[in-house]
């Protein structure tokens, strides 16, 4: 007993001093993106909680649209998710997202599951936008059966899959909000992390530029106290002067020796 609780003091101890060792978001210089598709409310709603959640940070928020307005009434936009699903090359037109993907640290993509698979207009986005390389993690609301939907999203969007993505059963929005806050406190404090861990990177990064642009400075002051010392030494010495004169001298020395000079005079 008295070795488990010496284990767990121990725990304890280790993730608070990884928390402090973590900046402060009120100092963060980190940028969000949230990316959502919601025609029913239930993805909007994540959404929101999200922004909320993340307060202290710069975060963008911008919701899919696409030009052709689906149906609110929800048989017919079931019907429409329906043809949309079995159909795997079509992909509806959206209006723009004015934002550069590239200028976030981390983007968010919500999305609801339509018939096992993600919105094709969601997908339509994804394999638009340029997100290779950027650390994107999803939230998806579903009825029961969310398949493959967010392996088809990080596909759409050329990234590996992660761990850090959350389903939620849209029933739990409006009947289980007990188990819908248990289960998103849990992911947002995991995307908090990996935020506080992406600061602390870039702050490493800034410092590192700083250290390499002072370089070239370090550089060239060496290079001019070098070059002046070889000038002090010369000066001193009169190498410069006294070196020339005498090459001079010695070249006319060995001229007159094979009679050099005669000869030009001579040609001349």
């Amino acid at each position: 007993m008295k070795f488990i609780l010496n284990a767990l003091m121990k725990t304890s101890l280790f993730f608070v001093g990884m928390m402090l060792m973590m900046p402060d978001f009120s100092e963060a210089k980190v940028k969000v993106l949230i990316v959502y598709f919601s025609q029913t409310g239930h993805t909007k709603a994540i959404a929101e909680d999200i922004k909320e959640e993340l307060k202290n940070i710069e975060v963008d928020v911008e919701e899919i649209k696409s030009v052709k307005e689906y149906p609110s009434d929800k048989d017919e936009l079931r019907k429409i998710a329906k043809e949309e699903s079995e159909n795997d090359t079509y992909r509806p037109e959206f209006k723009d997202i004015n934002r550069n993907v590239q200028s976030y640290d981390l983007i968010l993509v919500g999305s609801p599951v339509w018939w096992g698979k993600a919105p094709k207009i969601v997908l339509s986005v994804l394999e638009t936008y340029n997100f290779s390389g950027k650390r994107v993690r999803h939230f998806v609301t579903h009825g029961g059966d969310p398949k493959d939907t967010v392996k088809e999203m990080e596909e759409a969007c050329k990234n590996e899959i992660s761990e850090s993505n959350i389903l939620v059963h849209y029933k739990w929005l409006e009947d289980d909000r007990e188990k819908y806050n248990k289960t998103f406190k849990a992911w947002i404090e995991a995307i908090k992390t990996e935020l506080r861990w992406i600061e602390k990177a870039e702050l490493r990064e800034q410092k590192r530029t700083k250290e390499i642009k002072a370089y070239p400075r370090v550089g060239k002051k060496t290079e001019s106290r070098k070059q002046k010392g070889i000038k002090e030494i010369k000066g001193r010495f009169g190498f410069s002067k006294k070196t020339e004169q005498l090459k001079q001298k010695r070249v006319k020395e060995i001229r007159t020796e094979l009679g050099l000079n005669k000869a030009e005079t001579m040609s001349d």
